[in-house]
């Protein structure tokens, strides 16, 4: 089980990845993908879940520059979380490319998913590109979180379950890279099923 560890709010956060204090390293590359370095970190404060996630190719694709657009085309990083894993089948993705355009939606499944109001205002998007990496910093508020999950607490000891990914489907580099593997003969991120265990510590 991986622990999100309790900070003193984004400042100290934003502080961690300057220095490249990233506590993950994403390394299963499913469906015949060739391997990616990109690397992810999150912690929390008490009201935010803090995501940060580098991945080092030199040329990422990004096209898209509206929110909730098919940053999936592009290079692109994603995040997706189950908050209340025992009560309800619900979950949370966040996917978002090199220029910071977001796609965050809620839902039970692939279809029928909800698009999560307010979410590009609150959420602090910060997208970097160098010659090496681009990466992805931003937070969730809980209270945004409990919009949809109203049995989210965010309390120490709460288990949420999640997977983080890279894709590009169409990106110069196309590879799969997932935190957790999954167990499907073709691309498919959408499958809480292989969603792993994260406390809040």
């Amino acid at each position: 089980m991986i622990t999100i560890p309790k900070i003193a709010g984004r400042a100290a956060f934003d502080r961690r990845i300057a220095e490249g204090l990233f506590k993950l390293r994403l390394s299963n590359f499913p469906w015949g993908s060739q391997p990616l370095k990109v690397l992810a970190d999150l912690a929390h404060d008490g009201e935010h879940l803090f995501v940060a996630m580098r991945s080092y190719e030199s040329n990422p694709r990004a096209t898209v520059t509206e929110n909730e657009g098919p940053v999936h085309f592009d290079s692109c990083m994603e995040f997706f979380f189950s908050p209340c894993p025992e009560l309800r089948p619900d979950y949370f993705n966040m996917e978002a490319n090199p220029a910071g355009a977001m796609k965050f939606n809620y839902g039970a499944g692939r279809h029928g998913r909800l698009k999560t109001r307010g979410f590009p205002e609150v959420a602090g998007m910060q997208a970097t590109r160098t010659a090496d990496y681009w990466q992805l910093v931003y937070q969730i508020p809980f209270a945004l979180i409990r919009e949809n999950a109203p049995e989210f607490t965010g309390a120490s000891g709460s288990i949420i379950r999640a997977n983080m990914y890279r894709c590009g489907e169409q990106a110069a580099c196309t590879s799969f890279v997932t935190l957790f593997p999954i167990g499907t003969e073709k691309p498919d991120y959408h499958r809480p099923e292989y969603f792993g265990e994260m406390m809040l510590a």
